[in-house]
C-alpha cells in the first residue's frame, strides 16, 4: 500500500482546505494509499530530512518508502486525484 504524507499546522488555512479535500476521496479504496497526518508544528524532524520549507506539503511513496511524487501547496479535488493517480 503507498502512502500519502500531509505535512500541515493547524492554524494554516490551505492545510485545512485539504484536509476536507481528502476527507472526500476514498484513499485506501481507490488509490491504494494510506494517509499520515505530519504535524509541522510538532515533527520538524520530518520537515528538515525532507526539506520542505511550506505547507501544506506532500509526499506520495510506494510501500518500500520510494518517493513517487511530492506537491507543496493545496490542490483541487480533481488535481488531487491527478496526483494520486500520476497523471
Amino acid at each position: 500500500m503507498n502512502k500519502l504524507f500531509k505535512v500541515y499546522a493547524d492554524w494554516c488555512g490551505p492545510c485545512k482546505v485539504m484536509t476536507d479535500i481528502l476527507k472526500d476521496i476514498d484513499l485506501e479504496g481507490e488509490f491504494n494509499t494510506t494517509l499520515i497526518d505530519v504535524n509541522a508544528d510538532i515533527d520538524k524532524e520530518f520537515l528538515y530530512e525532507h526539506n520542505i520549507r511550506s505547507i501544506p506539503y506532500f509526499i506520495l511513496q510506494d510501500s518500500e518508502g520510494n518517493t513517487l511524487r511530492t506537491h507543496q501547496g493545496a490542490m483541487t479535488l480533481n488535481n488531487t486525484r491527478k496526483f494520486l493517480a500520476g497523471t
